[in-house]
């Protein structure tokens, strides 16, 4: 065999085949060839236009749903709204492929890739309602339409999460990017356990003995991620060095997801105070950051408003539970690097430390029974409102961390303090949420480089979401 494989289009897509660990997927086929001894299993990806049909289908369904039922809520003949639904959905699906929304690959952080059609629908919003009125006036017609309105902002980004999980499943491919030697190893360890290696990326042309193609040398890390030859870059360097630095931060700025190779952590402690994002800037300006504040306030008042019995609830059922207080208190690390106390309800038993890593299953020992219902529905997070309305949190941002994670921040990870944390982000409805955050920084740098209204919205309608299916 040649020394490399070439996967759909032309594109690298090689892997091990782990023995006793199949990686099937029912949307996927998938080939098998020698090479150099050692038996590569290559991903055949359907083809781009089945997933985007699928993209239509599901749109499709979606503003037909959402027709009947705001035909149900006005008083209009059945012809009249069913003709009009069926008229919508022609237009809506037109405006949605205009503005190239049906992607032919999920993408790799999933909330943008329905923040477009997130903002098709919201600006033909006022003008369909002001056609609905001018040829129907009545408040039953404004209802239909906002009911309309409603459906298809939370159906549409949802149907395509869904889609673009259920079709990306097994399908990410890693590349390691390191110095000779180092990026092999961490690819035999990375096949080991997740089995899915496109190749590595190195500056050496001649790689003797190695079972992995070489994609290309660090340098053509940007283009490589562009052409689609991976979906995410393991750095098999130690995360304190220059040259770590240097290509993570070149790997946020193109929003490539990236994360470290175990055991390349950071070396010595640094401070947080007076903290210096290197080169990373919410592009939100005052009048935007202040419309963002006006809506925390006002959505967590209502939030607690509505959380009221809970709160009642609770104040008896933890400490019966459990002794202890109902409400879980710990010093966090907010913007600018300044610390305050994260308020939560009490889902672990009362310990004398509270400087330990959240727990990642729900079979750990430390959650209380109550605690493992309140964690699956996030009603453990509600206190956090106050939290908001103190200023020291926002609704949507990233996840704040604890001191004795974050003091050992590299300057490009120190940019998630640039702006407010958040109760929930584009990592908390992600997949690799049960991950720690600190291995997925660039959820939170993605953010903080593409922070709007319009994404706050998308993350909020998301959360709500998985938070009620328990997904």
């Amino acid at each position: 065999m040649g020394d490399s494989l070439v996967g759909d289009q032309g594109r690298p897509a090689s892997r091990r085949t782990i023995e006793g660990q199949p990686n099937r997927h029912p949307m996927h086929l998938t080939a098998t060839t020698e090479r150099r001894g050692v038996r590569i299993e290559r991903a055949a990806v359907p083809s781009p236009t089945l997933l985007v049909r699928w993209q239509y289908f599901g749109d499709g369904a979606v503003l037909l749903a959402a027709g009947t039922i705001a035909g149900v809520v006005t008083d209009l003949p059945v012809g009249v709204w069913a003709s009009a639904t069926g008229l919508l959905l022609v237009a809506l699906m037109i405006a949605l492929h205009g503005a190239g929304t049906y992607l032919a690959h999920p993408p790799r952080i999933e909330v943008a890739g329905v923040v477009k059609a997130v903002r098709v629908i919201a600006w033909t919003a006022p003008v369909l309602m002001t056609l609905a009125l001018l040829l129907h006036p009545g408040w039953r017609t404004l209802a239909g339409v906002g009911v309309y309105v409603i459906l298809a902002l939370t159906g549409i980004p949802l149907s395509r999460t869904l889609l673009w999980r259920r079709w990306s499943a097994g399908q990410g491919r890693v590349a390691i990017c390191g110095m000779n030697g180092d990026a092999v190893a961490v690819a035999d360890r990375v096949a080991g356990e997740q089995g899915r290696v496109a190749g590595v990326l190195t500056h050496n042309e001649a790689l003797e003995a190695s079972s992995w193609p070489r994609l290309g040398s660090c340098e053509d890390l940007i283009s490589l991620y562009r052409s689609r030859a991976f979906d995410e870059v393991v750095f098999s360097v130690p995360q304190s060095s220059l040259i770590a630095a240097s290509l993570s931060l070149r790997a946020a700025r193109d929003g490539i997801p990236f994360r470290f190779a175990a055991g390349e952590g950071n070396a010595g402690e640094r401070t947080i105070e007076g903290v210096v994002a290197v080169g990373i800037r919410s592009p939100m300006g005052p009048v935007a950051r202040a419309t963002k504040r006006l809506l925390d306030i006002v959505l967590s008042l209502v939030a607690l408003t509505f959380a009221l019995p809970l709160f009642a609830v609770l104040a008896v059922a933890i400490p019966l539970d459990s002794p202890g207080s109902m409400i879980f208190r710990q010093r966090r690390v907010g913007k600018d690097g300044k610390f305050f106390t994260i308020l939560k309800f009490r889902t672990m038993y009362m310990r004398e430390t509270t400087d330990e890593h959240t727990p990642r299953s729900r079979g750990d020992d430390r959650i209380t029974r109550i605690g493992r219902y309140l964690r699956a529905t996030s009603l453990d997070e509600i206190p956090q409102f106050i939290n908001v309305l103190r200023g020291e949190m926002s609704v949507v941002g990233p996840r704040p961390e604890m001191p004795f994670i974050a003091e050992h921040y590299t300057p490009l990870e120190r940019a998630r303090l640039v702006v407010r944390p958040g109760i929930t982000g584009i990592w908390q409805i992600s997949p690799h949420r049960r991950r720690p955050i600190h291995e997925h920084i660039y959820y939170d740098l993605y953010y903080v480089q593409r922070q709007s209204l319009l994404l706050d919205l998308v993350v909020v309608l998301q959360t709500v979401f998985f938070a009620c299916s328990g997904i």
